[in-house]
């Protein structure tokens, strides 16, 4: 049976801490971020490997980016697995595991950036573009990193909603391997 704690540690941070996993599900906005992070940080203090499960339609590229970027420093073995869906900003948190895997019926979608014009002055509406497309070619450089796909046949994806299923993933080099 587990513990106050350990239900504690799920509820609040996605943390499995007796199997050494995390889980990563719904929108990735501000408070997935700050809950990932924390639960992140205390895997770190307790084991060399861990897990991270995914399933999520995507959402803030600011806020995957930070996730992308705690994965990444960690300095622990990570273990990504899709499950379900791994959408829009998702592909990328996948991708950054050191063992990619997804299941059998887990889909896929990734697509180009979008955004609302929120200003009435053209070069605030030029300056937002810009910004998006940067954050777009960062998006696509670690994509072409990560993956056996190169950073111009993202583009290519990415012009339009492109969904694939986990047989595809595993060509593009997005995971290792189905389970």
């Amino acid at each position: 049976m587990a513990s106050t704690e350990d239900v504690k540690l799920l509820m609040d941070y996605n943390l499995d801490l007796k199997n050494n996993r995390i889980y990563l599900q719904g929108d990735i906005n501000e408070t997935m971020t700050s809950c990932f992070i924390k639960g992140l940080n205390i895997l770190v203090n307790e084991t060399d490997d861990a897990e991270i499960f995914i399933s999520s339609n995507g959402g803030d590229e600011y806020e995957a980016f930070a996730i992308h970027d705690a994965i990444v420093t960690c300095n622990i073995n990570i273990t990504t697995i899709g499950y379900g869906k791994v959408m829009s900003a998702a592909p990328l948190l996948l991708t950054c595991g050191d063992v990619r895997k997804c299941t059998k019926n887990c889909w896929f979608m990734v697509h180009e950036a979008s955004y609302s014009m929120e200003h009435e002055k053209h070069t605030e509406n030029f300056n937002t573009v810009k910004h998006i497309d940067s954050l777009e070619s960062i998006w696509f450089d670690l994509m072409d990193k990560y993956t056996k796909t190169t950073k111009a046949k993202w583009k290519r994806l990415c012009q339009k909603d492109y969904y694939f299923k986990s047989d595809e993933a595993i060509k593009l080099g997005l995971i290792d391997e189905i389970i």
